[in-house]
């Protein structure tokens, strides 16, 4: 939980990375007045006076804490990818260059099955999955196309040129599609049957030239082609202050997604798969109990 209350003691902005503070709040990440980001160690402070001989620094790199060391690697199969999704057991990735969709297990581990969209989409881009079948956005004619499991095209489909010329990410958020695009760097929500909601917002105070959105089933992310960060966006499209980066991977995300646990992005000159943790651990040290009196010890980590 990340919380941006404003009772704190001493003048956070002063403490430099991997500082020690006690702060009365009580949340596990918390951003205070000053920008300046916390996060709780396992350590409580009685009566605001003693050291801190449980807690412990966080290690990690400020705006690239997320990245696991996970990540495999697509470019045997899938040349040019451009859309992924996770339907809960398998990966499936939309290929650009041989205008295929392929199939991936959990483990990255390409399960020799795939099929072809030649016939009906041109230029394939974003890929989304709304619990039953795969949508394809065709950016030679800005349609999103609805396909089956086994690689059928049902004839079903939905214009989005209207609100965006150059479609590159879509996600469904359980109940409505959301389109992004790098002419209008905005979010655009459409209804399931396809229908634009006249609902959007805006991406281009974090990033002009975004190049793939997900849902994690309470935020969005998005995915900044120019300075190669990740941007937390609230149901409501309002920018939550949250980002990474993800440029030690790839200089140029191309694809995002999420599998229920971590977000997983593809570079696009590497075409491997990278996996991200986006949650901060519950605290970092040593766990000590925590009374009301008492007041969690932070260690500075932006």
């Amino acid at each position: 939980m990340t919380n941006k209350a404003s009772n704190y003691i001493g003048s956070v902005g002063n403490g430099q990375i991997n500082n020690l503070l006690p702060i009365h709040v009580n949340s596990t990440h918390y951003i205070a007045p000053d920008e300046t980001e916390w996060l709780r160690t396992g350590t409580t402070l009685y009566d605001e006076y003693g050291e801190y001989p449980d807690a412990t620094p966080y290690t990690g790199i400020p705006g690239d804490f997320g990245y696991t060391g996970t990540s495999f690697n697509v470019s045997f199969v899938s040349y040019s990818p451009q859309g992924m999704i996770w339907d809960g057991t398998f990966f499936w990735i939309v290929d650009f260059t041989e205008e295929n969709v392929n199939k991936y297990d959990a483990d990255g581990n390409y399960t020799n099955f795939s099929f072809s969209i030649v016939d009906n989409v041109v230029e394939p881009r974003g890929l989304a999955y709304d619990d039953t079948f795969l949508w394809i956005i065709d950016g030679s004619d800005n349609f999103v196309k609805q396909y089956d499991f086994n690689g059928n095209y049902t004839g079903t489909s939905f214009y989005v040129g209207t609100q965006e010329d150059t479609p590159t990410g879509i996600t469904w958020d359980g109940t409505s599609f959301w389109v992004i695009g790098s002419d209008q760097a905005t979010a655009f929500k459409y209804n399931s049957d396809g229908s634009y909601a006249n609902v959007s917002f805006d991406i281009t105070p974090q990033d002009n030239s975004p190049s793939s959105i997900c849902w994690d089933g309470t935020s969005f992310y998005v995915t900044g082609y120019t300075d190669a960060m990740v941007y937390k966006y609230n149901e409501n499209g309002v920018y939550s202050n949250e980002s990474f980066s993800v440029d030690d991977q790839t200089s140029e995300p191309r694809v995002i997604t999420w599998d229920g646990t971590n977000i997983w992005v593809i570079g696009g000159i590497s075409d491997i798969v990278y996996q991200y943790n986006i949650e901060y651990p519950p605290y970092v040290g040593i766990d000590t109990p925590y009374f009301k009196s008492g007041i969690p010890i932070y260690t500075r980590i932006k």
